[in-house]
């Protein structure tokens, strides 16, 4: 019987699930990109080890690490994968402990850059942490934390947009998929000439064309709301920088004039 599922989904072509009834981590490959009934078993690889009750795994963002945590050692486990988001080929390296913040945490995240992680506990909680080393768990520091009690008393998913604007969180009582912002966002328009640099998170309130070029920095985030279009002439570029991103929601339009 399967007692508790946590899948993520990190290509088109494989899934991971973590099973707290056989503590292992493994991967099914598929014959077709996003169908699950052509996927096939391919290999796992048992955390028993470090872990009887896992509950949560994560990868960097290239495959090369892979983590996971659980109830029963209360920390988050890194384990190094000589063949990116294979499990067979994982070594353990280390672990962090996360108790001082919660003694059950049901899952863990990380930033697209590795230097922040995030555990979900049954404290009803999520916790962050910096990592002075991308995806390093020995080099955690916590940072802070945000109750989801008033969504879900039993939480056990979390993810995050890929510009890392909203999170997600569900639970075994709500049984729902609980949204959040991430970023207290104001309104804002482009300027009436020159470039525009995106300096402060926001979002756009009605449509407008830009005089220039958009460029929205590492950390930032530009969001066009349904029924809103942004308009960058011909000649001008968008320019999304590292770590930085565009949300473009249902019904919101960006066009660039070739």
């Amino acid at each position: 019987m399967l007692l508790k599922n946590q899948i993520t989904k990190t290509s088109n072509l494989v899934l991971f699930i973590v099973l707290i009834s056989v503590g292992a981590g493994s991967n099914l490959a598929f014959a077709e990109p996003l169908t699950i009934i052509n996927a096939t078993f391919v290999d796992s690889f048992s955390v028993a080890t470090q872990e009887s009750t896992p509950s949560g795994v994560a990868f960097s963002s290239d495959g090369t690490k892979m983590f996971v945590v659980g109830t029963s050692g209360d920390a988050v486990h890194e384990y190094t994968l000589g063949t990116a988001f294979d499990v067979s080929t994982a070594s353990f390296v280390d672990s962090f402990s996360v108790a001082a913040q919660d003694g059950n945490p049901t899952d863990v995240a990380f930033s697209s850059d590795g230097e922040k992680m995030f555990i979900l506990g049954s404290g009803d909680a999520v916790y962050e942490y910096t990592l002075t080393t991308a995806f390093d768990v020995s080099a955690a520091t916590f940072v802070d934390s945000f109750s989801v009690t008033a969504q879900e008393i039993v939480p056990h998913g979390l993810a995050f947009s890929s510009i890392s604007a909203k999170m997600f969180v569900v639970g075994f009582v709500g049984r729902e998929v609980n949204e959040y912002n991430l970023t207290s966002i104001g309104p804002c328009s482009p300027p009436a000439s020159g470039n525009w640099l995106v300096d402060s998170s926001c979002t756009m309130t009605g449509d407008a064309t830009a005089a220039g070029n958009v460029i929205v920095p590492n950390g930032e985030v530009l969001t066009i709301p349904n029924g809103v279009t942004l308009t960058v002439p011909s000649g001008f570029n968008i320019t999304i920088l590292s770590g930085g991103g565009i949300l473009i929601e249902f019904g919101g339009t960006v066009i660039v004039v070739s």
